[in-house]
């Protein structure tokens, strides 16, 4: 598995810690925005090491449509 891939596999692993520890925070203290953002990071970020790692290029995807669409069409 290539560098980059592993980097994005423990960014979206980071990602997703942030927004659990964001849901175990006080319910009057908790930050839905961060929640939704740190997990939609975290989704970018596994389809696109998912992507990195079976060699396909991922400059032109942009939106996790079409990262997902891209994971689809390998399996």
């Amino acid at each position: 598995m290539g560098t980059t891939a592993k980097k994005h596999f423990a960014d979206a692993q980071n990602k997703l810690i942030e927004a659990k520890q964001e849901l175990l925070r006080p319910e009057e203290d908790i930050v839905s925005y961060l929640v939704c953002k740190n997990s939609q990071y975290a989704i970018e970020d596994y389809l696109k090491g998912y992507l990195l790692k079976n060699n396909v290029k991922i400059e032109s995807l942009t939106s996790i449509e079409s990262l997902y669409k891209e994971c689809v069409a390998i399996n």
